[in-house]
């Protein structure tokens, strides 16, 4: 029953500071509007605010971003990171979306069945998983056995090229930004998932591939 403006400034009780923080989340032509009125992501722009305008000691975000369309949530992400980085508010987010994870996080912590897998900054976790696990959540792999050891190479750690032998393409399908690209020696235990950015390879094509970098999983 209580306006945007309203609902925050019932908690700080400050005007002035209420319209602040309507500005900050860009929100502030939204003021006179009652909650039955506003989208997914105006909500969402609210009820954060409304949970900053104390300035928290510890704010608890769960899935923050899972009610609202993908351009809308483009823009409430980096609103929403720029506010939490100003008002020096640590802040821990749960969620399911990798994407998420990756633009929100400075730092993230990895659980399995409520169990800690691994704890990094994102671009480690990418790079250097642990178990395979940890690999998966953050995106597509490839194994490679050797001996006990399992070696993970990432689709874009791999570059391609026509030629005469090696491996056959299987799959290729067009993402935008690449082509995924399946690539077989005929044994199915030896299929690998490889980014091409420049070249279009058909079904048939052969091809050999050159590994860039690898990384050696961690033993269970």
């Amino acid at each position: 029953h209580l306006t945007v403006f309203d609902n925050l400034n019932i908690i700080a009780n400050d005007e002035i500071k209420t319209k602040q923080l309507l500005a900050r989340f860009n929100i502030l032509h939204l003021s006179d509007k009652k909650p039955s009125v506003l989208s997914g992501g105006e909500m969402q722009r609210v009820s954060i605010a409304r949970s900053l305008i104390n300035v928290p000691d510890l704010l608890l975000l769960d899935e923050p971003f899972s009610n609202v369309d993908a351009i809308t949530k483009q823009d409430l992400e980096r609103d929403i990171k720029k506010v939490l980085k100003d008002l020096n508010v640590p802040t821990i987010i749960v969620t399911h979306n990798k994407n998420d994870a990756f633009f929100m996080s400075d730092r993230a912590i990895i659980m399995k069945d409520g169990k800690i897998e691994q704890i990094n900054n994102l671009n480690s976790l990418y790079e250097y998983p642990e178990t395979r696990f940890v690999a998966g959540l953050l995106g597509e792999f490839n194994i490679i056995r050797q001996g006990k050891d399992e070696i993970l190479i990432r689709p874009e750690w791999i570059s391609i090229y026509a030629d005469t032998a090696g491996f056959t393409v299987v799959s290729c399908m067009y993402y935008g930004m690449y082509n995924r690209v399946l690539v077989s020696d005929g044994n199915i235990m030896n299929t690998l998932i490889v980014y091409d950015y420049t070249k279009n390879f058909k079904i048939g094509d052969k091809v050999n591939i050159k590994v860039k970098k690898t990384h050696l999983l961690r033993k269970i």
